[in-house]
Protein backbone atom coordinates (compact mmCIF):
# COMPACT_ATOMS: atom_id res chain seq x y z
CA UNK A 1 0.00 0.00 0.00
CA UNK A 2 2.67 2.49 1.14
CA UNK A 3 4.52 1.52 -2.11
CA UNK A 4 1.39 2.08 -4.08
CA UNK A 5 0.64 5.49 -2.64
CA UNK A 6 4.45 7.15 -3.44
CA UNK A 7 3.86 5.62 -7.05
CA UNK A 8 0.68 7.78 -7.40
CA UNK A 9 2.22 10.60 -5.42
CA UNK A 10 4.66 10.36 -7.65
CA UNK A 11 2.72 10.27 -11.03
CA UNK A 12 0.39 13.19 -9.59
CA UNK A 13 3.09 15.47 -9.02
CA UNK A 14 4.54 14.81 -13.06
CA UNK A 15 0.80 15.51 -14.35
CA UNK A 16 0.50 18.34 -12.46
CA UNK A 17 4.02 19.62 -13.77
CA UNK A 18 2.69 18.84 -16.94
CA UNK A 19 -0.32 20.50 -16.87
CA UNK A 20 0.80 24.46 -15.59
CA UNK A 21 -0.79 27.24 -17.27
CA UNK A 22 1.70 29.98 -17.71
CA UNK A 23 -0.32 33.11 -18.97
CA UNK A 24 1.38 36.29 -19.58
CA UNK A 25 -0.28 39.60 -19.63
CA UNK A 26 0.44 42.54 -21.90
CA UNK A 27 -0.46 45.78 -19.78
CA UNK A 28 0.38 49.38 -21.65
CA UNK A 29 0.45 51.51 -18.16
CA UNK A 30 4.10 51.48 -16.60
CA UNK A 31 5.04 50.15 -12.78
CA UNK A 32 3.08 51.85 -10.69
CA UNK A 33 -0.25 51.90 -12.08
CA UNK A 34 -3.70 51.29 -10.44
CA UNK A 35 -3.88 49.41 -13.46
CA UNK A 36 -0.68 47.21 -12.91
CA UNK A 37 -1.36 47.18 -9.45
CA UNK A 38 -4.71 45.08 -9.82
CA UNK A 39 -2.95 42.47 -12.62
CA UNK A 40 -0.41 41.96 -9.51
CA UNK A 41 -3.29 41.36 -7.17
CA UNK A 42 -5.04 39.36 -9.39
CA UNK A 43 -1.89 37.31 -10.47
CA UNK A 44 -1.88 36.62 -6.97
CA UNK A 45 -5.08 35.57 -6.69
CA UNK A 46 -5.19 33.27 -9.50
CA UNK A 47 -2.00 31.57 -8.20
CA UNK A 48 -3.51 31.08 -4.92
CA UNK A 49 -6.63 29.68 -6.05
CA UNK A 50 -5.08 27.06 -8.48
CA UNK A 51 -2.54 26.01 -6.14
CA UNK A 52 0.19 27.40 -8.73
CA UNK A 53 -1.56 25.44 -11.56
CA UNK A 54 -1.93 28.80 -13.65
CA UNK A 55 1.29 31.24 -13.06
CA UNK A 56 1.01 35.03 -14.40
CA UNK A 57 3.21 36.98 -15.75
CA UNK A 58 2.83 40.95 -15.67
CA UNK A 59 4.41 42.80 -18.82
CA UNK A 60 3.76 46.70 -18.06
CA UNK A 61 4.81 49.16 -20.38
CA UNK A 62 4.30 48.37 -23.54
CA UNK A 63 6.75 45.66 -23.20
CA UNK A 64 5.50 43.39 -25.25
CA UNK A 65 4.44 45.86 -28.24
CA UNK A 66 1.82 48.74 -28.65
CA UNK A 67 -1.98 47.72 -27.94
CA UNK A 68 -2.77 47.17 -31.71
CA UNK A 69 -0.09 44.67 -32.02
CA UNK A 70 -1.23 43.43 -28.89
CA UNK A 71 -4.80 42.83 -29.22
CA UNK A 72 -3.44 40.72 -32.72
CA UNK A 73 -1.56 38.91 -30.86
CA UNK A 74 -3.86 37.92 -28.59
CA UNK A 75 -6.18 36.64 -31.62
CA UNK A 76 -3.38 34.49 -32.44
CA UNK A 77 -2.76 32.91 -29.04
CA UNK A 78 1.19 34.65 -28.86
CA UNK A 79 0.07 36.50 -25.71
CA UNK A 80 -2.17 34.71 -23.91
CA UNK A 81 -3.50 38.00 -21.83
CA UNK A 82 -3.85 41.54 -22.05
CA UNK A 83 -5.25 45.12 -20.24
CA UNK A 84 -5.18 47.42 -23.13
CA UNK A 85 -7.04 50.13 -24.73
CA UNK A 86 -9.11 48.20 -28.01
CA UNK A 87 -7.93 49.12 -31.50
CA UNK A 88 -10.58 49.55 -33.80
CA UNK A 89 -9.46 48.17 -36.87
CA UNK A 90 -10.54 44.28 -36.43
CA UNK A 91 -13.90 45.94 -36.17
CA UNK A 92 -15.46 49.28 -36.75
CA UNK A 93 -18.25 48.57 -34.17
CA UNK A 94 -15.38 48.68 -31.55
CA UNK A 95 -15.72 52.49 -32.07
CA UNK A 96 -18.83 51.87 -29.65
CA UNK A 97 -16.45 52.97 -26.96
CA UNK A 98 -15.67 56.26 -28.02
CA UNK A 99 -19.44 57.13 -27.61
CA UNK A 100 -20.24 60.05 -25.80
CA UNK A 101 -22.89 60.51 -23.20
CA UNK A 102 -23.67 56.67 -22.38
CA UNK A 103 -23.96 57.55 -19.00
CA UNK A 104 -23.84 61.38 -17.58
CA UNK A 105 -22.87 60.45 -14.22
CA UNK A 106 -20.55 57.89 -12.32
CA UNK A 107 -24.38 56.31 -10.99
CA UNK A 108 -24.98 55.42 -14.35
CA UNK A 109 -21.14 54.28 -15.55
CA UNK A 110 -21.34 52.31 -12.40
CA UNK A 111 -24.36 50.02 -14.58
CA UNK A 112 -23.22 51.26 -18.25
CA UNK A 113 -19.67 49.56 -18.10
CA UNK A 114 -19.96 45.85 -16.61
CA UNK A 115 -19.55 43.00 -18.57
CA UNK A 116 -23.04 41.79 -18.35
CA UNK A 117 -24.59 45.39 -19.00
CA UNK A 118 -25.52 45.46 -22.36
CA UNK A 119 -23.32 47.50 -23.39
CA UNK A 120 -20.60 44.84 -22.14
CA UNK A 121 -22.28 42.15 -23.77
CA UNK A 122 -22.05 43.56 -27.52
CA UNK A 123 -18.56 44.34 -26.57
CA UNK A 124 -17.76 40.83 -25.49
CA UNK A 125 -19.75 39.63 -28.84
CA UNK A 126 -17.48 41.28 -31.17
CA UNK A 127 -13.84 40.11 -28.78
CA UNK A 128 -15.50 36.47 -29.12
CA UNK A 129 -15.85 36.83 -33.29
CA UNK A 130 -12.15 37.71 -33.22
CA UNK A 131 -10.99 34.36 -31.18
CA UNK A 132 -10.90 36.73 -28.02
CA UNK A 133 -12.44 36.73 -24.44
CA UNK A 134 -13.85 39.92 -22.92
CA UNK A 135 -13.83 39.81 -19.08
CA UNK A 136 -14.01 43.01 -17.79
CA UNK A 137 -13.25 46.68 -18.19
CA UNK A 138 -11.10 49.39 -16.33
CA UNK A 139 -12.04 52.45 -16.05
CA UNK A 140 -9.82 55.18 -16.08
CA UNK A 141 -11.43 58.68 -15.67
CA UNK A 142 -14.45 60.85 -17.06
CA UNK A 143 -13.47 63.31 -19.56
CA UNK A 144 -15.03 67.06 -19.45
CA UNK A 145 -14.14 69.96 -21.31
CA UNK A 146 -11.20 72.52 -20.32
CA UNK A 147 -11.00 75.73 -21.87
CA UNK A 148 -8.31 78.95 -21.44
CA UNK A 149 -11.31 81.33 -21.14
CA UNK A 150 -15.12 80.72 -20.12
CA UNK A 151 -17.58 79.19 -22.01
CA UNK A 152 -21.21 81.19 -23.09
CA UNK A 153 -24.25 79.16 -23.07
CA UNK A 154 -23.03 76.39 -20.71
CA UNK A 155 -26.18 74.53 -20.03
CA UNK A 156 -27.81 74.76 -23.37
CA UNK A 157 -27.05 72.36 -26.50
CA UNK A 158 -26.38 73.27 -29.76
CA UNK A 159 -25.92 77.61 -29.38
CA UNK A 160 -22.92 78.71 -29.73
CA UNK A 161 -19.63 78.61 -26.70
CA UNK A 162 -17.99 81.03 -27.92
CA UNK A 163 -14.52 79.08 -28.28
CA UNK A 164 -12.76 76.96 -30.67
CA UNK A 165 -11.90 73.47 -28.91
CA UNK A 166 -9.00 70.73 -29.91
CA UNK A 167 -10.91 67.28 -30.57
CA UNK A 168 -9.44 63.98 -30.74
CA UNK A 169 -8.85 62.90 -34.78
CA UNK A 170 -11.82 61.15 -34.56
CA UNK A 171 -15.05 61.68 -36.63
CA UNK A 172 -17.21 61.15 -33.81
CA UNK A 173 -15.94 63.69 -31.99
CA UNK A 174 -16.68 66.24 -35.02
CA UNK A 175 -20.11 65.85 -34.62
CA UNK A 176 -20.46 65.83 -30.75
CA UNK A 177 -18.54 68.84 -30.05
CA UNK A 178 -20.87 70.73 -33.18
CA UNK A 179 -23.86 68.94 -31.86
CA UNK A 180 -23.30 70.70 -28.59
CA UNK A 181 -22.21 73.83 -29.44
CA UNK A 182 -18.78 74.10 -30.05
CA UNK A 183 -16.94 75.07 -33.32
CA UNK A 184 -13.86 72.58 -33.33
CA UNK A 185 -10.86 71.68 -34.69
CA UNK A 186 -8.64 67.87 -34.76
CA UNK A 187 -5.67 67.96 -33.25
CA UNK A 188 -2.72 65.44 -32.50
CA UNK A 189 -2.88 65.40 -28.38
CA UNK A 190 0.95 65.96 -28.65
CA UNK A 191 0.78 69.17 -29.71
CA UNK A 192 -2.58 69.99 -27.11
CA UNK A 193 -0.45 72.24 -24.66
CA UNK A 194 1.58 74.26 -27.79
CA UNK A 195 -1.90 74.85 -28.88
CA UNK A 196 -3.93 76.25 -25.73
CA UNK A 197 -0.78 78.06 -25.34
CA UNK A 198 -0.62 79.64 -28.51
CA UNK A 199 -4.35 79.94 -28.68
CA UNK A 200 -4.92 78.52 -31.52
CA UNK A 201 -7.73 76.41 -29.63
CA UNK A 202 -9.64 77.92 -27.06
CA UNK A 203 -9.86 74.34 -25.27
CA UNK A 204 -9.88 70.81 -25.29
CA UNK A 205 -12.05 67.52 -24.85
CA UNK A 206 -10.39 64.27 -24.02
CA UNK A 207 -9.04 64.69 -20.88
CA UNK A 208 -9.75 63.30 -17.76
CA UNK A 209 -8.96 65.94 -14.68
CA UNK A 210 -5.72 63.83 -14.12
CA UNK A 211 -4.73 64.48 -17.57
CA UNK A 212 -5.75 67.60 -17.50
CA UNK A 213 -3.08 68.19 -14.65
CA UNK A 214 -0.35 66.34 -15.52
CA UNK A 215 -0.47 67.89 -19.20
CA UNK A 216 -2.29 71.32 -19.58
CA UNK A 217 -2.38 72.64 -15.97
CA UNK A 218 -0.26 75.83 -16.79
CA UNK A 219 -2.32 76.91 -19.45
CA UNK A 220 -6.16 76.09 -18.57
CA UNK A 221 -7.83 78.03 -16.06
CA UNK A 222 -11.74 76.34 -16.46
CA UNK A 223 -12.53 73.00 -16.20
CA UNK A 224 -16.35 72.01 -17.22
CA UNK A 225 -17.92 68.62 -16.07
CA UNK A 226 -19.90 67.30 -18.82
CA UNK A 227 -19.29 64.29 -18.53
CA UNK A 228 -19.07 63.17 -21.92
CA UNK A 229 -17.12 60.05 -21.88
CA UNK A 230 -16.06 57.38 -19.76
CA UNK A 231 -12.23 56.37 -20.52
CA UNK A 232 -11.78 52.33 -20.40
CA UNK A 233 -9.59 49.81 -21.05
CA UNK A 234 -9.97 45.89 -21.19
CA UNK A 235 -9.44 43.04 -19.57
CA UNK A 236 -9.49 40.07 -22.56
CA UNK A 237 -7.75 36.93 -22.69
CA UNK A 238 -7.41 34.68 -25.93
CA UNK A 239 -10.48 32.30 -26.27
CA UNK A 240 -8.85 29.37 -26.89
CA UNK A 241 -7.07 29.47 -23.94
CA UNK A 242 -10.11 30.44 -21.61
CA UNK A 243 -12.16 27.07 -22.63
CA UNK A 244 -8.94 24.95 -22.20
CA UNK A 245 -8.97 25.76 -18.28
CA UNK A 246 -11.77 24.03 -15.96
CA UNK A 247 -14.51 25.75 -15.76
CA UNK A 248 -13.83 27.08 -12.17
CA UNK A 249 -10.57 28.89 -13.16
CA UNK A 250 -12.94 30.28 -15.87
CA UNK A 251 -14.87 31.18 -13.42
CA UNK A 252 -12.17 32.60 -11.58
CA UNK A 253 -11.15 34.91 -13.57
CA UNK A 254 -14.93 36.29 -14.73
CA UNK A 255 -15.22 37.11 -11.04
CA UNK A 256 -11.39 38.80 -10.34
CA UNK A 257 -12.08 40.63 -13.52
CA UNK A 258 -15.68 41.83 -12.55
CA UNK A 259 -14.51 42.61 -9.33
CA UNK A 260 -11.31 44.79 -10.49
CA UNK A 261 -14.07 46.17 -13.14
CA UNK A 262 -16.10 47.84 -10.51
CA UNK A 263 -12.87 48.75 -8.55
CA UNK A 264 -11.87 50.49 -10.98
CA UNK A 265 -15.10 52.66 -11.46
CA UNK A 266 -14.41 53.81 -7.83
CA UNK A 267 -11.13 54.60 -8.42
CA UNK A 268 -11.75 56.87 -11.12
CA UNK A 269 -14.07 58.65 -9.44
CA UNK A 270 -11.96 59.16 -6.41
CA UNK A 271 -9.31 60.03 -8.29
CA UNK A 272 -11.35 62.17 -10.89
CA UNK A 273 -12.28 64.25 -7.49
CA UNK A 274 -8.48 64.41 -6.19
CA UNK A 275 -7.11 65.99 -9.37
CA UNK A 276 -9.86 68.19 -9.51
CA UNK A 277 -9.10 69.66 -6.21
CA UNK A 278 -5.25 69.99 -7.35
CA UNK A 279 -6.29 71.50 -10.19
CA UNK A 280 -8.59 74.35 -8.59
CA UNK A 281 -6.33 74.49 -5.32
CA UNK A 282 -2.87 74.42 -6.86
CA UNK A 283 -4.10 76.04 -10.53
CA UNK A 284 -6.47 78.39 -9.62
CA UNK A 285 -8.22 76.50 -12.32
CA UNK A 286 -12.56 77.02 -11.66
CA UNK A 287 -14.49 73.95 -11.89
CA UNK A 288 -17.77 73.91 -13.46
CA UNK A 289 -20.50 71.81 -12.07
CA UNK A 290 -23.03 70.72 -14.84
CA UNK A 291 -26.10 70.60 -13.41
CA UNK A 292 -27.73 67.33 -13.74
CA UNK A 293 -31.06 68.33 -15.74
CA UNK A 294 -28.16 70.25 -18.40
CA UNK A 295 -26.69 66.66 -18.60
CA UNK A 296 -29.63 65.14 -19.28
CA UNK A 297 -30.96 67.43 -22.00
CA UNK A 298 -27.01 67.19 -23.33
CA UNK A 299 -27.16 63.06 -23.59
CA UNK A 300 -30.72 63.55 -25.06
CA UNK A 301 -29.53 65.66 -28.12
CA UNK A 302 -26.34 63.85 -28.35
CA UNK A 303 -28.28 60.22 -28.41
CA UNK A 304 -31.23 60.96 -30.37
CA UNK A 305 -28.95 62.67 -33.28
CA UNK A 306 -25.27 62.17 -32.61
CA UNK A 307 -25.23 58.41 -32.72
CA UNK A 308 -26.90 58.06 -35.46
CA UNK A 309 -23.89 59.76 -37.69
CA UNK A 310 -22.68 56.30 -36.22
CA UNK A 311 -24.99 53.90 -37.83
CA UNK A 312 -22.50 52.77 -41.15
CA UNK A 313 -19.38 51.81 -38.64
CA UNK A 314 -21.98 50.53 -35.82
CA UNK A 315 -24.88 48.98 -37.22
CA UNK A 316 -28.13 50.26 -36.68
CA UNK A 317 -28.93 46.77 -34.76
CA UNK A 318 -26.46 47.72 -32.04
CA UNK A 319 -27.63 51.41 -32.35
CA UNK A 320 -30.93 50.40 -31.35
CA UNK A 321 -29.56 48.14 -28.42
CA UNK A 322 -27.70 50.88 -27.06
CA UNK A 323 -30.92 53.50 -27.44
CA UNK A 324 -32.88 51.01 -25.69
CA UNK A 325 -30.45 50.52 -22.84
CA UNK A 326 -30.42 54.61 -22.17
CA UNK A 327 -34.86 54.42 -22.49
CA UNK A 328 -34.60 55.74 -26.34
Amino acid sequence: MSLTLIAGCGGGGGGEAEDKVTIRVAAQDPEGHPNIDALNEIKAKVEEETNGRIEMKIYPANQLGDYSQVYEEVMKGSIEMALITIPTQYDARFEMMAMPYLATNYDQAKKTFLPDSVFGQEWGKFHEGLGVKFLGFSMTGGVGITTTKPLKNVEEPLKDKGVMIRIPQMEIWKHTMADMGFRNVGIPYAELYTSLQTGIVDGSIGTSPLDTYSTVRDVVKYYYLYNVFYDNMSYIMNKDLFDSLKPEEQQLFVDLCREYNIKSIERAEATDEEYLKKLHDEKGVEIVEIPQEALDAFAKQIRENTWNKMEERLTSDLLNKLKASVGL
